[in-house]
């Protein structure tokens, strides 16, 4: 196979916006939105429970003359069992891909053998780097294929990824549903040649992803300790003495945990949150404002920001292991007994506790943005459901590329949730109860949902790609305690509502398409610019390096790795029309 190679490094499009947890984290439309005249329609009539046949095309056994195939929707796919080599990545609270609900559903509906090289989340992306870049990669990409540059390069330009749209356009019932309800999808998913290349992640509905950057606290330890919720930046270091220093678990113990995190899931950095209380930020290291894109990690506003978190590590109130530990580390501190989990920073609540447990659920509740020395106050709001990218992509080495797509086209169908519910966690609502909204509810939280951090393996935990309803949070059923763990997702909702009243000083960034020469330029030199970013944070904030001292080299290292020239790119391409 003769093809340059290029060393397109995975972009923070696809560490933020794909990554495990953000399949929590999709950009949904505003909370304020309505429903739809065809979703209130919809909302009238009962869910599918046939596995895909919501859409189903003219019955035909295959479009690519593939005589081993079943007409559309008749099961099993393949009339004789076929194997199909895939990677995959591992997220931490998944005990095994393998042996899991999810891969024995898809593998029993398909006849296909999943051959799967699991990866974990640490590490997966460079794994998947120098397989594409050396050509030892699989038929099939399940987790991470890329962001639009990717889409440019290993599409377009190197042809490793072959076109997908035939087989979305005539094979894929399901998924051609979902485009029919949200048509800005597909817009989003096709690239500047008319063909999609990955499959786009989508959560389909306003939910809690419409904000990333959120914390929890033990409200439990504020009414001992006689404190109201913090609301600035200085209360909040008031607070996290007092829960370091006054015992507020009452064991006698100095064990408290004032505040805490995790690193390589859905926004649980300590940072992200806190900084956005001195300067706007934002995973993406761009702030938009006001027609021009500058960048959002180098500001004096940051400086200070990472001089106070390296305040709170001084006094022993920010944990050391929130800067390395990763989510089921961050559970087994919210499972403590008696709890020592004074505060944390993730995307939603039961990243960090067991919310099937309700007086946990109850004593953990969301900070809403804290207001910095300067006044600033926010956190990044993403209000528009947009697609850059996805998860899944098949290669040109795969024999079965038809099967293949009609076996994923599974987890776009209305049931699936019912089927391994392990990626919405949502079912039939009960006849004539009203939706969180006051919608006639259309589902409702699973009550078999496992929100457990560890040893499950009833589902990829949004490892693959997935894709949810139009606006069925909108009718997500409601009723009794909202800490309950049935009203989990209706929960997120408000809090969600509220941290929008809140918005930070930037605007949502669109994803974009650029030129092959740009894309591969603007994703290889992110790479280095965001571990670099990373480091250095994590520096500052532990005291290895001075925000007074070190500042002016760490910009300077900015410099040197062209983050001024990744700025102008991104405007450049960003508002060329």
């Amino acid at each position: 196979m003769k093809r340059t190679r290029r060393n397109l490094a995975l972009s923070l499009g696809l560490a933020a916006m794909l990554t495990l947890s953000a399949a929590c984290g999709s950009t949904p439309p505003a909370a304020s939105a309505t429903p739809s005249a065809s979703t209130e329609a919809a909302a009238s009539t009962e869910a599918s429970t046939a596995a895909s046949t919501e859409a189903t095309p003219e019955a035909a056994a295959s479009i690519t003359g593939d005589e081993n195939l079943s007409p559309i929707g008749t099961f099993p796919i393949c009339k004789e069992p076929i194997t199909v080599t895939g990677i995959i990545q591992q997220p931490s609270w998944i005990s095994d891909m393998i042996d899991n609900d999810q891969t024995r559903y898809l593998e029993k509906m398909s006849n296909i053998k999943l051959d799967l090289q699991v990866v974990p989340t640490e590490g997966y992306n460079d794994r998947l780097k120098i397989a594409l870049t050396t050509g030892d990669y699989p038929d099939v990409i399940f987790s991470n294929a890329g962001d639009n540059n990717a889409v440019i390069v290993y599409g377009i330009n190197e042809k490793i990824y072959v076109p997908l749209t035939p087989f979305v356009d005539r094979v894929m019932p399901n998924l051609a549903e979902r485009f029919k309800e949200m048509p800005e999808l597909k817009e989003g998913a096709t690239a500047p040649d008319g063909n999609i290349y990955i499959l786009p992640n989508f959560e389909g509905m306003p939910g809690h992803g419409a904000v990333w950057a959120k914390m929890w606290m033990n409200t439990a330890w504020l009414t001992k300790l006689g404190l109201a919720m913090p609301t600035t930046t200085d209360e909040f270091k008031t607070v996290l003495k007092a829960f370091k220093t006054q015992d507020p678990n009452g064991n006698g113990k100095a064990d408290e945990v004032p505040l805490s995190g995790a690193v390589n899931t859905w926004a649980a950095d300590p940072y992200f949150s806190i900084l956005n209380a001195f300067d706007y930020f934002d995973l993406s290291l761009l702030r938009l404002k006001d027609g021009a894109i500058t960048g959002c990690a180098n500001t004096e506003g940051i400086r200070q920001g990472l001089a106070y978190l390296n305040e709170l590590y001084a006094e022993g109130l920010l944990d050391p292991a929130s800067l390395t530990q990763d989510l089921s580390q961050l559970g087994q501190l919210g499972a403590a007994d008696p709890s020592i989990l004074g505060a944390f920073t993730a995307g939603h609540v039961g990243m960090g506790i067991d919310v099937a447990n309700l007086q946990l659920s109850t004593d953990y509740q969301h900070v809403l943005p804290l207001k910095g020395p300067n006044g600033v106050q926010g956190v990044p709001v993403y209000e528009k459901q947009t697609v850059n990218g996805g998860h899944f992509a098949i290669t040109d080495k795969c024999k079965y590329p038809e099967a293949v797509m009609r076996m994923i086209d599974l987890v776009f169908s209305e049931n699936f949730a019912m089927e391994c519910s392990d990626r919405s966690d949502m079912i039939a609502a009960d006849p004539g109860t009203k939706g969180v909204t006051g919608y006639p509810a259309k589902w409702k939280q699973n009550p078999n949902t496992d929100f457990s951090h560890g040893g499950k393996n009833n589902g990829w935990g949004g490892a693959s790609v997935y894709g949810g309803i139009k606006e069925a949070k909108l009718y997500l059923q409601f009723g009794g305690d909202i800490n309950a763990v049935e009203n989990y997702e209706a929960r997120l909702i408000k809090a969600t509502l509220e941290y929008q009243k809140l918005p930070a000083d930037g605007e949502q960034l669109m994803p974009i398409w650029a030129t092959a020469d740009v894309a591969a330029e603007l994703s290889s030199v992110f790479t280095p610019i965001n571990d670099y970013v990373k480091t250095s944070f994590v520096e500052f904030i532990t005291g290895s390096k001075s925000t007074e001292k070190d500042w002016d080299a760490y910009l300077a290292g900015l410099d040197k790795l062209g983050y001024a020239k990744y700025i102008q790119d991104y405007n450049d391409t960003y508002f060329k029309k």
